[in-house]
């Protein structure tokens, strides 16, 4: 998937399954933007999870798109919102944005100097346009600039902070718009990664070794033998190896190690566990 947007396009090739009908949706919709009919071709590979969808198109053409969940009043999104809500008009005493009451929230903004309070309104005050600073595609704020230097220096594109370890380590194929480069050097203090055009055969896969830690449990629920619970939770993420899978036949063909720090993110998290009794059934 190149990226691309242009309403002229006719038809789309997919070269293999995207992964989630949602995602092969959205890509098949780059074309026949206009009135016209447009096609799309999904090319497999001998990937296992291709070869199915190919012998089962029931499977995708049959079911709805995978839902899409987002909890809007998380703080990290909430407080970027409320930013870009107040920018535009704003907020008064005892007003809300969707279910939250905001005063505490308005107050911190204006001890921030983000806001400015008359009587019982809050305007903004900042000269910088709140939307510049939000990210559609996480909630990081931090990413990684892509820097060619195959014929002097262009800038390709970014990278989210989390996604940097496995996308654009040193010795990764990353491909933009449809041409591969190679990772030369990774700046990790300055979030630089300077690439070189190059033509290969194979592309990269980096493992994650990931550790998760819960800190609080704020709510629980017990049902039967399966316990629920909700609280905060820090990640600890740190890249270790990459593979070089080569081209359609997925083979295995070399790696190598992954020298970066470790990444650590504190979020909140929900997950469940089921109980001794219930756990060696299963295992019997």
């Amino acid at each position: 998937e190149l990226g691309i947007d242009i309403g002229q396009l006719q038809a789309c090739v997919m070269n293999g399954y995207p992964g989630t009908i949602a995602s092969t949706w959205q890509q098949s919709g780059r074309a026949g933007r206009r009135q016209g009919t447009s096609v799309t071709f999904l090319v497999a590979s001998s990937n296992p999870l291709d070869q199915y969808m190919i012998q089962n198109p029931d499977f995708f053409f049959n079911r709805p798109p995978e839902r899409a969940l987002i909890h809007p009043d998380n703080l990290l999104i909430l407080i970027d919102h409320v930013k870009c809500a107040a920018y535009e008009l704003p907020f008064e005493a005892g007003e809300k944005f969707g279910e939250e009451p905001l005063e505490h929230m308005l107050e911190f903004l204006t001890e921030e100097k983000v806001l400015h309070r008359v009587k019982d309104r809050w305007y903004w005050m900042e000269q910088s346009f709140p939307a510049h600073g939000i990210s559609l595609r996480s909630a990081a704020l931090e990413n990684f600039i892509i820097i060619d230097m195959t014929n002097g220096s262009r800038v390709l594109g970014e990278v989210d902070r989390f996604s940097a370890p496995t996308l654009i380590h040193e010795e990764a194929i990353y491909i933009h718009e449809g041409v591969q480069y190679q990772v030369e050097k990774l700046d990790y203090p300055e979030k630089k990664a300077f690439v070189r055009e190059i033509d290969v055969d194979y592309y990269t896969d980096a493992n994650m070794a990931v550790e998760l830690k819960v800190l609080h449990v704020d709510k629980e629920r017990q049902n039967g033998e399966l316990l629920r619970q909700y609280g905060e939770v820090t990640i600890n993420a740190k890249a270790t190896i990459f593979k070089k899978i080569r081209l359609r036949t997925h083979e295995n063909i070399g790696s190598g190690p992954i020298h970066l720090p470790e990444e650590e993110l504190h979020t909140s998290g929900y997950w469940f566990s089921f109980s001794e009794e219930a756990a060696a059934r299963k295992s019997s």
